[in-house]
């Protein structure tokens, strides 16, 4: 009886001591997973830098509450469904490393494009039908902003700025950035789960505890940025 307590005091020792150390080891610096923390903080860093004044930016393009609405609503969709197909892709073919580099440079390249693309023609032709004139909201701006400077019937038509551009130019610029939403949402989609599942390929079962402690430098990054 005896031999069998000290036994079982001796293997409680091991789990407490092994437990210390992984817990240790998931503070100290590791070579080999700084790369999945880096991958982590850019990516999740460069979401938080661009989707959250995404709306804003396409307001300023003269879009609809409907259009910005439709551009917001075909991500999380294209999400769901190309996701788990680029995934079964990724492990029918092993190529799990090759589509994450092909995913994260095509989200890259087609977020720059939409920062690059040619604003609609702001006109003035519809100003007489709204009752507004540039010129003169300038001279009585001053220090006021315009919306202090307007009155409260014309901040409505700032809500939507359509009717300050080129129907033909607002349309077309519409079309462009609907484009390359959706296919800039289609190459992304799967660049989460692919680098969580390298993340965890490479962690294995023994070190499975360190999962999370590089996935917060995700959240780390999409807070910071």
């Amino acid at each position: 009886m005896e031999e069998d307590k000290e036994i079982v005091s001796l293997k409680e020792k091991e789990s407490a001591q092994n437990a210390s150390e992984k817990k240790k080891s998931c503070c100290t610096f590791e070579p080999d997973l700084l790369p999945f923390k880096l991958f982590y903080f850019s990516f999740f860093g460069a979401l938080g830098a661009v989707f959250p004044f995404m709306s804003l930016y396409l307001k300023q393009l003269g879009f609809s509450p409907r259009e910005i609405g439709l551009l917001a609503g075909v991500r999380p969709l294209l999400g769901f469904c190309s996701g788990p197909l680029w995934g079964s892709c990724a492990d029918r073919w092993r190529m799990r490393k090759y589509l994450l580099v092909i995913s994260t440079i095509g989200w890259v390249a087609f977020m720059i494009g939409i920062g690059f693309v040619t604003p609609p023609r702001q006109i003035d032709d519809n100003c007489p039908d709204v009752g507004l004139n540039f010129s003169k909201i300038i001279l009585i701006r001053g220090n006021l902003t315009i919306e202090e400077a307007l009155p409260k019937t014309y901040t409505k038509l700032l809500e939507n700025r359509g009717w300050m551009f080129n129907p033909e130019d607002l349309s077309r610029v519409f079309l462009i950035v609907f484009v390359l939403v959706v296919f800039g949402e289609l190459v992304q989609s799967p660049t989460s789960s692919l680098a969580d599942s390298g993340c965890l390929e490479h962690l294995g079962m023994e070190n499975m505890n360190k999962y999370g402690c590089q996935r917060s430098w995700g959240s780390l990054g999409f807070g910071a940025l």
